[in-house]
């Protein structure tokens, strides 16, 4: 009877283990220098055995799908390989690398050392002399007055009250405030483009591509505000809340 009971659990705790290493977890985030916390662009990441899992964007951000219980390496040029092993789905990583530091030997330069294209530099300079003393010199505005307009060349420079008046100020300003925009909202649209996402969110209801795109449009209509929030997790969840709810 004992040694029965010792085999049902040990099968029991088979089958628990095996589902578990099994079941596919979801992860995104950023990797970030672990000194000063700047974002990292264009990080691969890889399984242990080098089997190529996905990479980071230009903004540093990543975003895949494993099995539970695999381990994954970020690498990156110029910074050491981490090694991670996620157990659960987490939306908002912060994968932190160390920088690589190397030191080089020391060189020492003797006797003099001319700079190269150290006489075109002086001939240059001769000729530009000569130009300024020169009775016939250019008396065009130089660049660095203020409040004038340079008429000629390939380009028009606007400063001071004339800049204003030609909506140079204003226009400067749109691009700004798109570009603020632009970063507040980032977070969101990443979410919202992962196919990480899409495959999350279609394991969980079992939508097709076509009711995909029709929820995600529902959910920019129930949730309007959640295009400024900066946590991936509350964006998923809000999803998921909102595509749970039939119209």
């Amino acid at each position: 009877m004992t040694l029965k009971l010792v085999s049902f659990v040990a099968s029991l705790t088979f089958i628990c283990t095996t589902e578990t290493f099994g079941q596919k977890i979801f992860l995104s985030g950023y990797t970030r220098d672990s000194v000063n916390f700047d974002i990292l662009p264009y990080t691969t990441i890889h399984s242990t055995k080098g089997k190529p899992l996905g990479a980071g964007n230009e903004n540093g951000y990543f975003s895949l799908s494993i099995q539970a219980g695999d381990t994954i390496v970020f690498t990156r040029l110029g910074y050491k390989p981490v090694k991670i092993a996620p157990v659960a789905t987490s939306w908002d990583m912060n994968v932190m690398m160390p920088e690589t530091t190397t030191m080089l030997q020391q060189i020492v330069i003797y006797d003099n050392y001319v700079i190269h294209g150290h006489e075109q530099i002086q001939k240059a300079l001769r000729e530009d002399a000569a130009s300024a003393n020169s009775k016939f010199k250019n008396q065009t505005v130089g660049p660095n007055a203020t409040n004038l307009i340079p008429t000629f060349g390939p380009g028009v420079v606007l400063n001071g009250a004339l800049s204003k008046l030609f909506g140079v100020d204003r226009e400067q300003q749109k691009i700004s405030a798109n570009k603020a925009e632009l970063i507040r909202t980032q977070v969101y649209y990443e979410v919202l483009q992962s196919m990480t996402t899409r495959q999350y969110i279609n394991g969980l209801f079992h939508l097709s591509d076509d009711d995909y795109n029709k929820s995600i449009q529902k959910f920019k209509v129930d949730y309007p505000s959640a295009v400024y929030l900066q946590s991936r997790e509350e964006i998923i969840r809000l999803m998921v809340e909102s595509f749970a709810t039939k119209r």
